[in-house]
């Protein structure tokens, strides 16, 4: 098996489509398995993933949960349970666009210890600011205060996107990881100890300090449909789940105040 693609459902039903049949165009032909865990969708996500199992489009393997088992637990789980020699972390709001399957594989074998991040683009065609240097605590107060004042946030974005260029970056989204199982076995599974977020940050903080590297290249792009959960309601139980997440994350790697070291250190 070459390709693992594995996916979080969560009342998906109005992207979960787009985002089969986006795989299914751009891996046409390819050897690969869909793994797909439903988080106890309360609408016609499910639904629409049998039909679309049965329609034999794509080759998926459904997993149902009857509760939201947030991100972590589940993508361990459809990581244990994949075959592939690589594998491709996917939201379920996005659309593959570039990510030809033949050239990223060729370049992970010969840069097995690198995760690519493609270029994630926005319902409205704006670039996604979905890489990121290692935040403080003070970068999160003053994100925080942007949203809550609706207006443009106070961190720097130090990776100036859009771009051209590829870079190394210290974090980036999981809407669309893209690796080797080499890499992921190297620096291990997400933390199950944060529910929903920040675990992308955890593992790239992780894959840095194990010898890995975190590569944005625009040459790849995928749209990203996004929700943008934790804009809705300050107070949301989506929010306080992930201030808990953020607070174990700097208890953990203890750099509250300072930044780790990572691509700028590589």
């Amino acid at each position: 098996m070459r390709w693992s693609l594995i996916i979080l459902t969560y009342d998906a039903e109005a992207t979960i489509e787009r985002c089969l049949h986006s795989i299914a165009r751009v891996f046409d032909g390819e050897e690969l398995e869909v793994l797909i865990h439903d988080n106890g969708s309360r609408d016609a996500t499910v639904e629409r993933l049998r039909r679309i199992s049965e329609s034999g489009v794509l080759p998926l393997r459904l997993y149902l949960s009857p509760r939201n088992q947030g991100t972590t637990v589940p993508r361990n789980r459809l990581a244990r349970l994949s075959r592939g020699e690589f594998l491709i972390v996917l939201d379920a709001d996005t659309e593959l666009v570039q990510l030809p399957p033949v050239e990223l594989a060729e370049r992970l074998r010969a840069e097995p210890l690198t995760l690519i991040a493609p270029e994630l683009r926005l319902g409205d065609g704006s670039v996604q600011d979905s890489v990121r240097p290692f935040p403080t605590v003070g970068d999160k107060l003053r994100r925080a205060w942007g949203i809550v004042a609706r207006a443009a946030p106070l961190t720097a974005d130090r990776y100036h996107l859009p771009r051209q260029d590829a870079l190394d970056v210290d974090c980036a989204m999981a809407a669309c990881w893209v690796l080797t199982r080499q890499l992921w076995e190297r620096v291990g599974e997400l933390d199950e100890r944060i529910f929903y977020s920040p675990e992308d940050l955890d593992w790239c903080l992780r894959c840095w300090r194990a010898g890995g590297r975190i590569r944005y290249d625009p040459r790849y792009r995928v749209n990203h449909f996004a929700q943008k959960l934790s804009h809705r309601r300050v107070f949301s139980r989506v929010n306080l789940r992930h201030a808990s997440g953020l607070a174990y994350y700097f208890a953990k790697h203890r750099h509250a105040w300072r930044r780790p070291r990572g691509a700028s250190d590589a």
